[in-house]
């Protein structure tokens, strides 16, 4: 993965509850839809990720930087 799909994914992790659990819910689907090109070593280790903790930070960024959870 290109460092700046890197970058979105993890900026996308802190900042975006809907992205969070589309990205828990089906990783394949939620990575083709925001455009993310993920290899399959690459897909092993940012599932080893703890989603949570990325829960955990968003709730300390401020509501006006973070994306409104559209549900």
């Amino acid at each position: 993965m290109a460092q700046d799909s890197v970058e979105r994914l993890l900026g996308r992790l802190i900042t975006d509850d809907a992205f969070r659990k589309a990205l828990k819910k089906d990783f394949n689907k939620a990575c083709y839809l925001n455009g993310l090109i993920v290899s399959e070593s690459e897909k092993a280790l940012i599932r080893q990720l703890n989603f949570d903790a990325f829960s955990q930070l968003a709730a300390n960024i401020d509501d006006g930087i973070r994306r409104e959870c559209r549900q």
